[in-house]
């Protein structure tokens, strides 16, 4: 069956007593947590039907049009917009060379896997905590790192992919799409790796208020 729009779920008799299922959807309908957390309703709702038992169907206690609501009360707020225009006064585009593709036209798109070994994994969160600061904020950290070092400049302009989920009992198990790409701009000025970490961590908490704008 189809649920409007753009989700579809399959279900395929391979042989006897074996099914498959397939859940298909544009990348627009549902993040990551809207994904897993459907998934597990649906196999709550299965594991319960071969049973006998039915879930009453409830709307969740949120719904996706009050996040839309917020967003759009966060567009007209003048407090939002000066924050913006503040935080990317002067800034300039941050320009990564270009890989030599050998003359040819379009790029060449690949994934290239790296395995971490478990000494590193363990150094990241230990440098995380050192810092007092997420892991995240140590491989954000990396990543200007990394930008301003082969761009040559100091001052980074990036995005950073945010979540502007409702942080309202309920709002976890509303359904859609949440993420929003903010610019993330700071300047490396040098120093100790804790120090870029910890200048990240509150960059990005400053930056946590407007991030739905």
């Amino acid at each position: 069956w189809t649920c409007p729009p753009l989700i579809r779920f399959f279900v395929h008799r391979l042989k006897d007593d074996v099914f498959q299922f397939t859940l298909s959807f544009h990348d627009t309908i549902l993040d990551g947590w809207s994904t897993a957390s459907m998934l597990t309703e649906i196999l709550q709702r299965y594991s319960l039907l071969l049973e006998g038992i039915a879930m009453p169907a409830e709307p969740p206690p949120v719904s996706y049009r009050e996040f839309v609501a917020t967003e759009r009360e966060t567009l007209n707020s003048e407090e939002c917009k000066r924050y913006w225009d503040q935080k990317l006064n002067d800034c300039s585009v941050t320009k990564i060379p270009r890989w030599n593709n050998n003359g040819k036209t379009g790029a060449d798109i690949g994934v290239y896997d790296v395995n971490v070994a478990p000494e590193t994994s363990e150094g990241l969160l230990r440098l995380a905590r050192n810092a007092g600061a997420p892991l995240k904020q140590v491989l954000l950290a990396a990543h200007l790192r990394v930008m301003s070092f082969i761009s040559g400049q100091r001052d980074c302009l990036t995005g950073l992919e945010s979540n502007g989920r409702l942080e309202v009992a309920g709002g976890d198990q509303t359904l859609g799409v949440f993420i929003n790409i903010a610019p993330f701009r700071q300047r490396l000025d040098g120093g100790s790796w804790i120090d870029l970490i910890k200048e990240t961590f509150a960059n990005e908490t400053e930056m946590l208020p407007f991030r739905r704008y």
